[in-house]
């Protein structure tokens, strides 16, 4: 067993795709089967089931997945300890983010890191938001871009602001309506499931003149602005997602000013701090400056 073998069982284990992982460590398709042969035997166990479908990993395949994040950072510690000048840092940051955050707020964390460190690799992840911090928290991923609120924030973990956004009411641009009041007395309430695990929106809902008509929970940002451009419905979303969709066309913003502004934050486990790779890659991230989307 080596450290490359290693990073190839971990690319493997992360993306289960044998051609993604040939792809990400610069290997033929059968290099990786293997790399991955020559594991199994050594630890006479089974790390994958595999058909012609699908790639999954075994209860033995977890244990192997955990103990080659801990001897992976283990080596990066080292290369650090031995190579003190930054020039040289280097390692993988797993980031887990939004598409929307991937447009508007992972460019200028890449362009910072290559500048500065350019041996540090992320390896990206995209997904909802609202798997964001437990996939940091059980340690899937090193590090998440997601909506903070340090009142609320597990013990375990740290984060920064990166982004504050305003939330806006989000209707048809074909709606004649003029104000929110008038938006939902016509349409029914899009509930955003991303937001449904704090009161703010149900708070701000009771809050309003109007009772609307509950349309249904949708999930994604993507579905719920195409269904408000359809004219089926109306929602509360951050400006920010909104200003970057490619639906921003059709959809017309009114302002709310009894809803707070949201913080979007990169959100790291304190554990992880320990390795010189992630330390630096946090530092790097508290010194972007915020973007004010209000």
């Amino acid at each position: 067993m080596n450290v490359k073998s290693l990073e190839v069982f971990k690319t493997l284990a992360e993306t289960l795709s044998f051609s993604k992982t040939a792809e990400r460590c610069y290997l033929s398709p059968s290099a990786v089967t293997r790399v991955i042969q020559k594991l199994e035997e050594s630890y006479e166990a089974t790390f994958f089931e595999r058909n012609n479908r699908n790639v999954s990993l075994t209860d033995a395949g977890q244990y192997m997945y955990y103990f080659s994040l801990k001897v992976l950072d283990a080596n990066d510690e080292l290369f650090a300890l031995l190579h003190p000048d930054e020039d040289n840092l280097r390692g993988d940051i797993r980031l887990f983010c939004t598409v929307t955050a991937s447009y508007v707020i992972l460019p200028r964390i890449i362009e910072a890191l290559n500048m500065r460190y350019p041996n540090v690799q992320l390896q990206l992840e995209t997904g909802s938001m609202q798997n964001a911090l437990n996939l940091v928290a059980s340690n899937q991923m090193d590090a998440g871009i997601s909506f903070i609120d340090e009142h609320k924030l597990d013990d375990n973990l740290r984060a920064h602001p990166v982004l504050i956004t305003s939330m806006v009411l989000v209707v048809s641009k074909e709606s004649d309506v003029q104000s929110i009041d008038q938006a939902l007395a016509q349409y029914p309430f899009i509930m955003p499931i991303q937001f449904l695990n704090d009161n703010t929106i149900d708070k701000w809902l009771i809050g309003q003149k109007q009772s609307p008509r509950i349309y249904g929970e949708v999930d994604g940002n993507e579905a719920i602005l195409s269904l408000v451009a359809s004219g089926v419905g109306v929602s509360v979303l951050p400006r920010v997602v909104v200003e970057h969709n490619h639906l921003a066309s059709k959809i017309k913003m009114l302002s709310i000013a009894d809803i707070t502004a949201v913080t979007v934050g990169i959100v790291m486990r304190k554990q992880s701090l320990k390795s010189p790779v992630k330390h630096k890659f946090w530092q790097l991230c508290q010194s972007l400056e915020i973007l004010d989307c209000r």
